[in-house]
């Protein structure tokens, strides 16, 4: 190696306020950004909302076919539920389309079936990158939590980069890191704050939701009726309807904003290079960790012994309480012969 070589850090830098005052200003504030995207949701709302609740709506239907309790029933409920989990991946893709779509004004009233159509033509790049992603987060998360953190903000827009630039596989989370880099501080505030807000809507409807349908009998063991089950799921629906769309407009309009100020000449090939070592880690860890469990378990059997077999603990029990009842019946003959005046001795 050179003596002048520059080494690169052994995980991606803690983004400092140094790194937050480089970027260039632009950048929607928070509350401005949560405002024009509940502006933008309400103008829209029917389109966004039904394209959204579209999968849940589909595992809905599975779960009134399952309540039956039929065998065959069952089976179908499962492909159901199966076929709603593909339908979910499309629904993400379908769903930033048709809201680049009405902010654009280009082809905004595409029916339902054609956003859905258009959203498939994603689907194996959604889920290439989300295999990356889960695989990366992983990785880093093994390395004591923080780089997991860092990471995952760096790379939470590669969807939207698929579908808005076209970008696919490492391409979209490095295309994200270019985009979040100098600002990291500042896009984990506003993630911060929409979270913050679909967790205070989902208690307060979790709440209302365990009045109606009885949370004091589902605390003390009894369950719901069904259709107070279905209730439930039904209200869950309305909030997956309002901030599913709600969150991904959220996330949009900070994508394009962050687009609009981005950094100059942002270099990611480094960045490139520890999203493959963060998934040699995440596959490292996969390995290890089962067979460091094994490991554990075979030290406990080694030290404590087999498990216990009732038959043996049986043949015991059963073995002292002969020994048991043989010294009763000599107390009782020796009671006896003290009554009568037997010598003892005889």
């Amino acid at each position: 190696m050179e003596p002048n070589a520059q080494v690169p850090n052994p995980v991606p830098s803690f983004p400092t306020q140094a790194d937050t005052a480089s970027g260039v200003s632009g950048l929607q504030e928070p509350m401005e950004l949560l405002a024009s995207a509940w502006k933008f949701y309400k103008e829209n709302w029917q389109n966004f909302s039904l394209i959204a609740v579209i999968p849940s709506a589909i595992g809905f239907v599975a779960f009134i076919i399952g309540s039956a309790n039929v065998a065959v029933l069952n089976v179908f409920s499962v492909l159901i539920i199966i076929f709603a989990i593909i339908v979910g991946v499309a629904m993400q893709p379908s769903l930033v389309g048709s809201i680049q779509r009405h902010e654009s004004g280009i082809e905004p009233n595409l029916s339902i079936k054609d956003q859905y159509m258009r959203g498939f033509k994603f689907f194996w790049s959604v889920i290439l990158i989300s295999i990356i992603s889960g695989f990366v987060v992983l990785g880093s998360t093994l390395l004591l939590i923080i780089p997991g953190i860092i990471v995952a903000i760096y790379t939470m827009f590669g969807m939207y980069a698929l579908v808005l630039d076209g970008q696919k596989g490492f391409s979209a989370l490095t295309y994200s890191y270019g985009l979040v880099k100098g600002r990291w501080w500042k896009v984990l505030g506003r993630l911060l704050l929409v979270l913050v807000v679909y967790l205070i809507i989902s208690i307060i409807v979790s709440i209302i939701i365990s009045l109606v349908t009885g949370g004091t009998l589902i605390s003390r063991g009894v369950s719901p009726s069904p259709a107070m089950a279905g209730l439930s799921m039904i209200a869950n629906l309305i909030v997956q309807a309002v901030m599913v769309p709600l969150t991904s407009i959220y996330l949009y309009k900070m994508y394009v904003s962050l687009k609009d100020s981005r950094l100059p000449e942002v270099k990611t090939d480094v960045f490139k290079k520890w999203l493959t070592a963060f998934i040699v880690v995440a596959i490292i860890g996969l390995i290890l960790i089962p067979i460091s469990g094994g490991y554990v378990f075979y030290q406990l059997w080694k030290n404590f012994g087999p498990p216990v077999r009732f038959d043996e603990v049986n043949r015991e029990l059963n073995g002292e309480q002969i020994q048991g009842a043989d010294i009763l019946n000599q107390l009782n003959s020796l009671e006896r012969s003290v009554e009568q005046g037997t010598d003892i001795r005889d």
